[in-house]
């Protein structure tokens, strides 16, 4: 009897050593795939390097973080702190020496210029040539179309404008169309963030697409892709880039949302649903990067294509099933792994108590 009732002892006992080490294995395998991974690879040897301007400390912080973001792909950022926002002083070459900057429109700040967009769902003087906020620069020679006789963007804006009624359909799909094609075609900023108590909040990352701008505004044609230029692939590889989930997190709090649309948010219906996204990837940041030519073992002779100048609605696809939240179908695998383990060795403990029952029943 005392040899059976050891037997069970020690039977029992490996059984909870068992359960222990698989609940180990359990915990380990949980904390490697849900640390967080703040940097998908390591920084490089920069190719060139880009100017940056804020003018608010909140700006500063965003543009050192973007720093070490944008080093990921080999851009390097010279962060300089102005006295004034760079849209404030249109005339002077203060605005023309950056290729990035962040703005803001707020109902604080800039109020003499939300009297031009509050009520102007395509931001007309903000984005056409002749507008009077000439931040970005846009020009007609950037985008001009023999058909239209201007600029394709400048078309979208001065039709827009023209239609009556203001708020008719026509009016609002043109809208969104020249949306589309604004952050696709001319990718003139990438918008930042937006604050949830404000609706007339919104800041954007803005490039100078200047011709005399030698990389943001370059214009000839990516080596590895003819139809682009240079300027825009590196402009949107850099939208890439960009981790607006890791600045809000770290910098700006839950008061502040993503956004992705060019315009004023005050009006949503203006705000196209389905728009252009830049969703973070560095995958696809490389891709561009190695398309404009600026990349290690690119050689001339190279062809690289379509498939590294990628849809935006790949990029988000594939992002919103594998990045949403890293480690999360790790974390589903390993709540399987934990249940059957445990059902097993439950279920393998119940039949040696049941036979070491009738073994003992028997004597």
């Amino acid at each position: 009897m005392r040899e059976i009732i050891s037997q069970m002892d020690g039977r029992e006992m490996r059984f909870r050593r068992k359960r222990v080490a698989v609940l180990l294995v359990v915990v380990c395998v949980i904390a490697v795939n849900l640390y967080p991974k703040y940097s998908e690879t390591q920084a490089i040897d920069p190719f060139f390097t880009l100017v940056a301007k804020g003018s608010t400390p909140t700006q500063m912080d965003i543009l050192f973080m973007l720093k070490q973001q944008l080093a990921h792909i080999g851009i390097n950022l010279d962060v300089i702190e102005m006295d004034f926002p760079p849209m404030a002083n249109p005339d002077t070459t203060l605005i023309i020496d950056y290729d990035l900057a962040i703005i803001e429109f707020n109902n604080n700040t800039n109020v003499r210029y939300l009297d031009y967009l509050r009520d102007d769902p395509f931001f007309s003087e903000f984005y056409s040539e002749n507008g009077t906020i000439k931040t970005i620069g846009y020009e007609i020679s950037l985008d001009w179309d023999e058909e239209f006789g201007t600029g394709i963007n400048e078309w979208y804006i001065q039709t827009g404008l023209q239609m009556t009624p203001n708020n008719s359909q026509e009016r609002l799909n043109l809208c969104w169309d020249w949306q589309n094609y604004l952050m696709d075609d001319i990718l003139p900023c990438l918008p930042l963030f937006a604050h949830k108590n404000d609706s007339s909040s919104l800041q954007l990352l803005v490039f100078n697409l200047r011709e005399v701008r030698p990389l943001v505004g370059d214009r000839d044609p990516c080596a590895g892709y003819p139809a682009k230029s240079i300027g825009l692939g590196i402009r949107k590889a850099i939208s890439h880039a960009i981790n607006r989930e890791e600045i809000k997190r770290l910098i700006l709090g839950d008061d502040y949302i993503i956004s992705h649309h060019p315009i004023n948010p005050t009006n949503k219906s203006w705000l196209h649903p389905n728009g252009v996204k830049y969703c973070h990837d560095l995958i696809a940041a490389i891709g561009l990067m190695k398309t404009t030519g600026y990349w290690m073992g690119w050689t001339p002779g190279d062809y690289i294509g379509y498939g590294n100048w990628p849809r935006w609605e790949d990029v988000c696809a594939k992002n919103l099933t594998t990045r949403s939240s890293p480690g999360f179908e790790v974390f589903y695998a390993v709540i399987v792994l934990i249940i059957l383990s445990q059902v097993f060795l439950i279920n393998r403990l119940k039949t040696l108590k049941e036979k070491e029952a009738k073994e003992k029943g028997g004597i």
